[in-house]
């Protein structure tokens, strides 16, 4: 019975792992590229070739900050 518990947290933890490390990875690709990011996902939505503001890059580079810090948090909860 233990050794089942044991594995079962075993499979958790490496799904932790893998979601920290994508939420770091588009984290940073967040705050490196947000043009790209905005290009993605939200340029379809304009109808003539404008580009985003300035405000808006600035928003997407604070949430790629949350994401990274995040996915470091979470990296380092599961370290300790």
């Amino acid at each position: 019975m233990i050794l089942r518990k044991d594995l079962k947290d075993r499979k958790g933890e490496k799904m932790n792992i893998i979601a920290s490390v994508i939420l770091i990875i588009f984290g940073l690709m967040m705050i490196l590229k947000p043009r790209r990011i905005w290009k993605i996902a939200d340029s379809w939505k304009i109808i003539n070739k404008a580009e985003p503001a300035n405000y808006y890059l600035n928003m997407i580079r604070v949430g790629g900050f949350i994401l990274t810090v995040g996915g470091i948090a979470a990296a380092i909860e599961l370290i300790l």
